[in-house]
């Protein structure tokens, strides 16, 4: 009689499991089928985002540190340059102070640019005269270490925004497979120089 119970109540936790084990499955499958309709509902809202603010941008961040400032930020759009007896204004899509932090920065691009991972093409670019601070926003503030390679004290937007990628492509790894590949271009003098061709850490990490 023990045997036969033992038995009976053995087929009743294998029921019990099996039962657990198809719950948890069925709720697995709704928990994707729910996150694949927010990830559709999160790029709908973000197709209709772009459509309102434009598909191309342009934001004007002055550098810091003039002896004589002429520039004056009324808004968060317009600026102002005072040089001449008539001030000029210029409207933006966002004007940054002079002493707006890298972090705040990339706070106001995120968002264009994490959309890449869902599929839409990012292009940044930084445009400006020699010493305007270009490469201050783009790659941050460096200084050269002892042997002569530079070392970064702060991050610009590029570094941040790949930071921010690599996170995003780890934490769906489960889900997709993404792949990365990095360019660095200049433009100077209406010609195009690859900044990554031939040096030596394009030799020792790969193409």
């Amino acid at each position: 009689d023990e045997i036969n119970a033992l038995k009976l109540q053995s087929r009743e936790w294998a029921n019990l499991a099996d039962r657990a084990v198809a719950a948890s499955r069925a709720e697995t499958e709704h928990l994707r089928e729910k996150l694949a309709a927010e990830s559709a509902m999160r790029l709908k809202l973000l197709n209709e985002l772009q459509d309102i603010r434009g598909t191309v941008r342009v934001y004007c961040r002055p550098k810091p540190g003039a002896t004589k400032p002429i520039l004056t930020i009324p808004t968060q759009d317009i600026l102002i340059v005072n040089e001449d007896s008539r001030p000029v204004s210029f409207k933006f899509d966002r004007v940054f102070s002079p002493g707006t932090s890298q972090y705040e920065l990339f706070s106001e691009l995120e968002e264009p640019i994490v959309s890449s991972l869902d599929g839409f093409n990012v292009t940044l670019l930084a445009f400006g005269q020699h010493g305007s601070g270009k490469t201050h926003s783009i790659l941050g503030d460096h200084n050269l270490d002892e042997s002569g390679l530079p070392s970064l004290q702060s991050h610009g937007v590029q570094l941040q925004a790949l930071q921010q990628l690599f996170t995003i492509a780890g934490h769906r790894k489960g889900r997709y497979k993404d792949s990365f590949s990095v360019t660095m271009v200049e433009v100077h003098n209406e010609k195009l120089f690859d900044l990554v061709s031939g040096v030596g850490a394009a030799q020792t990490d790969g193409e």
